[in-house]
């Protein structure tokens, strides 16, 4: 079975719309159809980034839906420990992602960055 970590920004799109391509990707994950892993560095980020008020205007949603949505993330996937040893991007935060998919051996990362 696949096995994908997805970045912070395509969760957030996925909260941000729940009609779109990210949102069916979550869906597929809630129905086991592949296997999500997460560390606690990303789902701390991803309540961060759902918290700012901009991001709640453009929903119309509260702290408590933001904190509703991680959890559930939380209940699907798989959590691994990552130390944040692992050094290869240039920014930070994309080191976090790339030790969670190593550690949780991952087969995919979903993300709309550009490399």
């Amino acid at each position: 079975m696949p096995v994908a970590v997805v970045d912070t920004n395509v969760w957030v799109s996925a909260f941000l719309n729940p009609s779109g391509m990210p949102a069916r990707l979550w869906e597929a994950g809630k129905k086991g159809q592949y296997d999500v892993v997460v560390s606690a560095p990303l789902l701390g980020e991803l309540l961060e980034v759902l918290c700012r008020p901009r991001i709640m205007r453009v929903r119309g949603t509260s702290v408590a839906e933001a904190a509703a949505f991680v959890q559930g993330i939380a209940a699907v996937a798989e959590l691994v420990s990552v130390t944040g040893d692992l050094k290869l991007c240039r920014d930070q935060d994309d080191d976090v992602v790339l030790e969670t998919a190593v550690v949780g051996h991952a087969t995919h990362l979903v993300s709309r960055e550009r490399v």
